[in-house]
Formats: structure tokens, C-alpha cells, sequence
């Protein structure tokens, strides 16, 4: 009986090796950041670790008719709870699409019902 059990632990350790080495729950997405004052930059990010984005309570630089947007992105530091980037309203669109096309993807992989998915 020791022996089955045993086997059971490999192929299991087996499933979580082939998840996280397929990159399943660490896609990334990358996208321009702009600041309140017009500075701009350039970050990339685990989509999972996005919490929320929503309005960041300035303008555009070059718009002012329209509002930056704030990426909540889960810290891995353990100093911060969030880390948090500024972007335009067209690149909040962007992530968002991404992380739709993300969430469709797992879905899809999990109806075909041949992908295991561990999700941390």
C-alpha cells in the first residue's frame, strides 16, 4: 500500500511541475505607465497579481478632459500591500482585455478537460 501511495505523491509532484513550468499562472503583461505629471515609463507585471484598476484622480497630461487610471498590482515585497502604477485610459483598456483573454484561455483550457491548472 506504501508503495501506491508513493506513486501517487510523484505524479502528483509531477502535475504541479508541468503547471508551473508551462508558465500557466505567470503571464505577463507589459504596458506604458504615465504619472500625473506627464513622466511616462514602461512596467511589466504577473496578470494574476492585479487587484483592481480604477481612477487615479488627475488628468491626462495632454487630455484634460480625461482621467489617469491606477493599477493595483499585489506586492511580493511584503512592505507594501499593493504596488501601484499610473497608466492612460486606453492602456487600462489594454490590461483589461488582457486579463479577459487570460481568464478565457484558463477557462477554455479547463473545458477541454485534459489540462490540469494549480492556481497558487
Amino acid at each position: 500500500m506504501l508503495k501506491r501511495v508513493r506513486i501517487a505523491v510523484v505524479i502528483a509532484t509531477g502535475f504541479l511541475s508541468a503547471a508551473v513550468a508551462g508558465g500557466i499562472s505567470d503571464t505577463q503583461v507589459s504596458f506604458q505607465t504615465t504619472e500625473c505629471n506627464g513622466d511616462t515609463g514602461f512596467a511589466s507585471v504577473e496578470l494574476e497579481r492585479i487587484w483592481r484598476i480604477k481612477a487615479a484622480g488627475c488628468a491626462v497630461p495632454d487630455k484634460p478632459d480625461e482621467q489617469l487610471m491606477q493599477v493595483l498590482v499585489k506586492s511580493t515585497t511584503g512592505l507594501t500591500k499593493y504596488e501601484v502604477f499610473t497608466v492612460a485610459p486606453a492602456e487600462a483598456q489594454y490590461i483589461q482585455a488582457q486579463i479577459k483573454a487570460h481568464m478565457d484561455a484558463k477557462r477554455k483550457a479547463l473545458e477541454g478537460g485534459d489540462t490540469v491548472i494549480i492556481d497558487r
